[in-house]
């Protein structure tokens, strides 16, 4: 999704394109995701324990920083993720 140039780069949100996920609510409980703005890859999954859950702890687990709760996710959240 390209920028809007009409908006002040003061008043734009600031994320890092590793950091950005784009969710969409499909049918039949399908969620649809890309990680990124420039040539995202387009991924299934469902709402399952193994589906978006997992996904979202994956890749939280895979950031340098993992903000207040990263001391939780290593300990918890990032081992079931691993396996």
């Amino acid at each position: 999704m390209p920028l809007k140039e009409d908006v002040p780069p003061e008043d734009r949100t600031k994320f890092k394109e590793s950091q950005t996920m784009t969710v969409i609510l499909g049918e039949n409980n399908v969620v649809y995701y890309y990680f990124g703005i420039n040539n995202p890859t387009l991924d299934s999954t469902n709402f399952g324990k193994d589906g978006i859950r997992k996904v979202l702890l994956s890749k939280k687990c895979q950031t340098k920083s993992l903000g207040r709760f990263s001391e939780h996710l290593q300990k918890h959240d990032c081992k079931q993720v691993d396996g």
